[in-house]
């Protein structure tokens, strides 16, 4: 396992002209069914370590270039299915890195690959052409484009708030668990969002392997963006998302985020979220409002009701349009 740490570290060293291409050949030249198992650790998206930070003391150890693999891989699959990192794991994973026998360098970034935070500077497109084959997933989300010529010829136009908070999804798996991403696919540990995680749960029922987009905003009229870089990147309390709303707009298969485009209309999409949402009531969920218009000149009526009415509060003024997908 060594090492594979050793060529992540150089990979993520590499820089200048044409490090893309030696970054591409460092994986390739040294594959082994350990590198790969370490790179969808640290880059495929859907997978989580519930890790955000580690406190590795000393060493108990003297032993060099230890095979930790083996302990390493069962810890992740231990990790991976918990519904949260408690101390036993967070102690079990200090413990793996402080008790490694690697030098500091290597311990760092086997500290890296456990968070999740490892950045080697190529994307999913360019490890999975390493690697030959699609080992990482790389999916995205439905944005909008700021070219209004394109709606001329719509037959409907569907109008909706753009919120001024943090893009999110929540993805429900075959299980039922609720796991949390930013636009960038960044993990959301649930336990900061257990009250929308409890609500989400009430709203879908028994569907799974689903995911519901939205954005997330705060009913104390405070901005969210602070506290999301607070849970990704320390140790927040862990009511910091009691305030939270999260303002859903989608609803699809989980299956959308890999191959990245949807199988379902958006009307059909919006008409199940509204099926949802009837005759249920959330105190951090909310429907995302959208208008049903036949003339794009209508839009700026909502523009001017948005921010004259409304006054813009929690939202930026500007709109968003859906095309029916």
């Amino acid at each position: 396992m060594q090492k594979s740490l050793e060529i992540l570290l150089e990979v993520e060293k590499a820089t200048g002209n044409g490090s893309q291409k030696i970054k591409q050949d460092l994986i390739s030249g040294n594959l082994s069914p350990e590198l790969e198992y370490i790179l969808s650790i640290c880059f495929d998206p859907f997978v989580t370590t519930k890790l955000n930070k580690l406190e590795v003391v000393g060493s108990e150890s003297n032993i060099i270039n230890a095979n930790i693999f083996p302990e390493f891989k069962d810890l992740c699959e231990e990790l991976k299915s918990a519904p949260a990192a408690n101390d036993v794991l967070r102690l079990k994973a200090a413990n793996l890195v402080a008790n490694s026998g690697y030098n500091e360098e290597i311990k760092k970034v086997l500290s890296k690959v456990l968070i999740k935070r490892m950045n080697i500077g190529i994307g999913a497109k360019l490890i999975n052409k390493a690697v030959g084959k699609e080992l990482i997933p790389d999916p995205s989300l439905m944005l909008a484009k700021d070219d209004i010529s394109r709606i001329d010829k719509w037959r409907k136009i569907i109008c909706e708030f753009k919120y001024d908070g943090v893009r999110v999804i929540a993805k429900i798996d075959k299980t039922g668990g609720v796991t949390f991403f930013t636009r960038g696919f960044n993990e959301l540990p649930a336990r900061f969002l257990q009250k929308i995680t409890e609500e989400i749960k009430r709203l879908v029922g028994d569907m799974t392997d689903i995911f519901v987009d939205g954005e997330l905003t705060d009913f104390a009229r405070t901005t969210v963006s602070g506290k999301v870089t607070s849970i990704l990147s320390g140790k927040p309390l862990e009511s910091i998302g009691d305030t939270f709303l999260f303002n859903i707009f989608d609803i699809e298969n989980s299956q959308t985020l890999v191959i990245g485009k949807g199988t379902t209309k958006y009307p059909e999409r919006r008409s199940l979220l509204e099926q949802l949402f009837e005759n249920k009531k959330f105190d951090h969920l909310v429907l995302g409002t959208k208008w049903e218009i036949t003339d794009k000149d209508e839009i700026w009526s909502i523009y001017k009701h948005i921010v004259e009415v409304e006054k813009g509060e929690g939202y930026t003024q500007k709109y968003r349009s859906c095309l029916y997908m």
